[in-house]
């Protein structure tokens, strides 16, 4: 009964499921159907819209077409022609309409009241003008009073002084400067603060500009110094303001050591007038022979271990008496005062109180807190004065731009009446076009024109049927496609499950009720079988089934051990579990959890970006560096390839040749075989690659220098970009065999004077040369190479070489020399010029040589001829009698 029930509940379900499946197709035809009707309307009204369109473009072009309507077009032409003309005629007055703009901003801030009222009132009578003549709204049609105003503006503009007002922008311009100047002195006399506040950080005495900048300067070559306020102590503080006082700026004299003093007055000679300001250089050399200071001498209260220190203070300050009292003093030649009264020359004088205390470590924390509120202060002066800086730019600027406008438009000739009445010519031009347009406009076909405005009309009203009709087609369309998308999926979900329903309680009811007494006698005698060899087929299964489990475990636990290991060896990752504790479930669990946390990583989705990122950097690193060196590398090899061809059969001193080389710089070798390297066809740079392999090679190397380089913030680039580093250049001197006698480096400092003079000229002028020229084109323009006392120390042959050398490069040599050294330069020169000073008189005379007066000079020239030539020729000619030839060569 059960089995019967429950297959009748199949049975019903199976028919609901027809029944509802028969409902929606009823319903999906209904929507087909209304779908099907939108779409013939929506089509029949495109139709229509796609009609009366072709039509309107018929007339339209018809109208087009006709004679009328192309006159009209023609005009249209002119007219869209003469309205650009006439804004390019607004340029002119766009410049004015500036410049007023300039004035009115310079009236309205009062820059010029109190300065110069006069032109602040000329300026103002512009102002005033340019209300009544608004030039910004020129760009539409001038009004009818146009003239008028623009006249009184013209006169206003003209009526301004020029040279009043060429004054007004210098003494703006000159205020901005002397604001600037100021602002920079500030700006050093705090970074000189800085730079003594360090100084003192590591216990030393703070010291001015310019003896910080010779001691700079003479580190640089390698001379060490140190100024005498860090070498001493004050013992007595009684007396330390009258010792502060006598010594004056002679507290920051540097010593150094005597075998290099000499060398350090010649660097402090030629740093010129402006350089070292202040700075004193004590003379060391005169130590030894300097004798004890006197007893009760201002020398004794000074203490120092620095025996150059000491003789220095015993020679300065070792005969000048410390008294008490005016009575002692005048008894003494040389005494003072520890209130700072001082006799010297028979004289007595009040010493200035020093701004700051300098000698010895005693006064630091004072002279510090002096220092630090003297640079608040400065701080403080340095912010107002850069807002002063600003205003007083703008100010200059404003001025500049009105000065400049203004000599515009007097070179130019502009006035606003001019301007005006080129308008006003465009605006009666387009007057007459907009005429004639309407004139030709009127002369269209009248139907034909009242077709077009009709059928314009029916298409607009087609249009707006044609979205309309179109909107409800697809609304049909969309609700049909959901009820067909609705239907497939109910008939998908239900329609299996209902017929398998039904067909599984049909077969229950069959099996539930037997048709005979044999079939269930069967069914329990196979049972029975069947059941009787289920335990050893299980045995057998079971046993077969461990042994497999054990083999595939051990060859997993190895596999996963391995795997473990080659990840912590490529990754550099550590398990959070010794090897014993390195269980399946374990691993498991850590290996789950880490591929969480890399697939979530946000590095993920940059994985193409990086992949990209590192062939473009791969690429352009070959293309912008290495295949830029290897250019720059050739270039240098022709430039030298050149110099050399000048140079080859050139004799210099009459027996020595030179010639550039260029030597691969040791620090270099492996960049230089890199870049080598980069033009052959298999070349491939592993710069983000296994590069285990070949670690030791060149190409890797250099990678690594170039890494080294990048990654370290304080290093040089220019060590790898600037393809000069890989090289040390070398000028060599050869015999005629070509064997090498010397080089520049060791000529420098060996050779005579015109020996060591020669190849540095060379060297200039080659340097000149190569860097004039433009690889590219081979042009080297202007050329220009200037002299200061040139060739001083060589003779005529080697300036006449020298000279042809720099000729033969393509040079323009300027230079300067005293007029003793005219007969010289004569015979290379092609002109000279004069200058002679007398007073404040200046004067100033041009020659002009030609090629047969320096061969004539050249011809005359005792010193080409040679002592013993000469000295025939003059006795040859009886015009000379003998002489020594000492008094001859001078």
């Amino acid at each position: 009964m059960i089995a019967t029930t429950g297959w009748q509940i199949a049975r019903l379900e199976w028919e609901k499921f027809r029944r509802e499946t028969r409902r929606q197709e009823q319903a999906l035809a209904q929507l087909r159907t209304a779908a099907g009707r939108a779409e013939v309307e929506a089509t029949a009204a495109a139709a229509r819209h796609a009609t009366l369109d072709a039509e309107h473009k018929t007339i339209e072009l018809s109208i087009r077409t006709s004679d009328a309507e192309q006159l009209a077009q023609m005009y249209e032409s002119d007219k869209t022609a003469t309205l650009s003309q006439r804004a390019n005629a607004m340029a002119p007055v766009k410049d004015i309409d500036g410049l007023i703009a300039s004035i009115q901003k310079a009236v309205g801030l009062n820059l010029l009241v109190r300065r110069d009222d006069l032109l602040h009132a000329l300026l103002s009578a512009v102002v005033v003008a340019r209300g009544r003549a608004p030039l910004s709204e020129w760009d539409r049609t001038l009004p009818g009073d146009w003239k008028d105003s623009a006249s009184h503006l013209d006169a206003a503009l003209a009526a301004v002084d020029q040279e009043k007002l060429a004054a007004v922008r210098k003494t703006f311009s000159d205020a901005h400067f002397a604001a600037r100047f100021a602002t920079k002195d500030l700006q050093d006399r705090i970074d000189q603060i800085d730079s003594n506040l360090k100084r003192m950080d590591q216990g030393l005495s703070p010291i001015e500009r310019g003896t910080r900048d010779l001691i700079d300067k003479l580190r640089s070559h390698g001379i060490e110094a140190e100024p005498l306020c860090d070498l001493v102590e004050i013992r007595d503080d009684k007396w330390r303001m009258a010792a502060e006082a006598v010594l004056g700026r002679s507290r920051e004299a540097l010593i150094v050591e005597p075998g290099r003093a000499i060398r350090a007055l010649e660097i402090y000679r030629e740093g010129g007038e402006y350089s070292f300001q202040h700075a004193e250089v004590i003379n060391t050399t005169k130590t030894d022979n300097t004798r004890p200071a006197e007893k009760g001498s201002l020398a004794q209260i000074i203490s120092t271990e620095n025996r150059h220190a000491r003789a220095f203070l015993n020679f300065r300050l070792g005969r000048l008496m410390m008294v008490e009292t005016m009575d002692r003093m005048v008894a003494a030649e040389n005494a003072i005062t520890p209130d700072r009264m001082m006799q010297g020359g028979r004289t007595v004088r009040r010493l200035p109180k020093p701004e700051h205390l300098k000698l010895g470590r005693a006064t630091q924390a004072q002279m510090r807190e002096q220092l630090q509120h003297e640079r608040q202060e400065l701080t403080l002066q340095l912010a107002e004065r850069a807002r002063e800086v600003g205003r007083l730019e703008d100010e200059a600027r404003l001025f500049e731009d009105m000065f400049a406008r203004f000599r515009k438009m007097m070179d130019s000739g502009l006035t606003c009446c001019g301007c005006g009445a080129e308008l006003a010519g465009y605006d009666r031009k387009l007057a007459e076009i907009g005429k004639n347009i309407e004139d030709a406009k009127r002369n269209r076909d009248p139907k034909l024109v009242a077709d077009l405005e009709r059928l314009a009309a029916e298409v607009e009203t087609a249009g707006r049927r044609k979205s309309e009709t179109q909107k409800v087609f697809d609304g049909a369309k969309s609700a049909r496609d959901k009820a067909e998308g609705a239907y497939d999926d109910y008939v998908q979900k239900n329609r299996d499950a209902a017929r398998a329903a039904r067909r599984d309680r049909a077969r229950q009811m069959r099996q539930d009720f037997p048709q005979s007494t044999a079939m269930r006698e069967y069914r329990q005698e196979f049972a029975g079988m069947a059941t009787e060899a289920i335990p050893n087929r299980i045995d057998g299964m079971t046993a077969d089934r461990e042994t497999r489990s054990t083999n595939r475990r051990s060859t997993l636990m190895r596999e996963m051990t391995g795997a473990m290991n080659k990840h912590g060896q490529e990754f550099h990752v550590v398990p959070p579990f010794t090897a014993e504790e390195a269980t399946p479930t374990a691993v498991e669990h850590w290996a789950a959890a880490e591929k969480e946390r890399l697939d979530a990583h946000e590095l993920v989705q940059y994985e193409e970006q990086c992949r990209n990122a590192a062939t473009e950097m791969t690429s352009a690193f070959r293309d912008d560096l290495l295949h830029r060196l290897d250019d720059a590398f050739m270039g240098i090899k022709n430039t030298l390839i050149e110099l050399n061809r000048h140079l080859k059969d050139r004799q210099f001193h009459g027996r020595d040749y030179y010639s550039f080389k260029a030597l691969e710089a040791p620090t270099h070798v492996d960049m230089i075989e890199l870049v080598e390297e980069s033009r052959k066809p298999e070349f491939n740079l592993p710069l983000f690659g296994d590069r285990s392999g070949e670690a030791n090679s060149p190409m890797m190397r250099a990678v690594r220098q170039i890494e080294e380089i990048l990654s370290n913030p304080e290093a040089r680039t220019e060590d790898i970009e600037d393809p000069r580093k890989y090289f040390n250049f070398e000028l060599y001197i050869q015999d005629a065999q070509g064997k090498i006698r010397s080089s520049l480096t060791s000529r420098a400092g060996t050779g005579s004077g015109g020996e060591g003079q020669l190849p540095f000229y060379i060297a200039i002028g080659a340097s000149l040369a190569a860097t004039y020229q433009n690889r590219r084109t081979g042009e080297s323009g202007l050329s220009l190479a200037i002299f200061d006392e040139a060739f001083n120390r060589l003779d005529t042959r080697a300036i006449g070489q020298c000279s042809q050398f720099m000729r033969d490069l393509g040079l323009q040599v300027m230079l300067a020399t005293p007029d003793e050294k005219r007969h010289v330069f004569m015979e290379v020169v092609d002109t000279i010029v004069n200058v002679n000073r007398l007073g404040n008189q200046v004067m100033i005379d041009t020659e002009l040589l030609t090629e047969k007066a320096r061969d004539a000079i050249v011809a005359a020239d005792p010193y080409r001829k040679g002592f013993d030539l000469f000295k025939s020729e003059l006795i040859a000619a009886g015009t000379a009698p003998a002489m020594p030839q000492d008094q001859a060569a001078e």
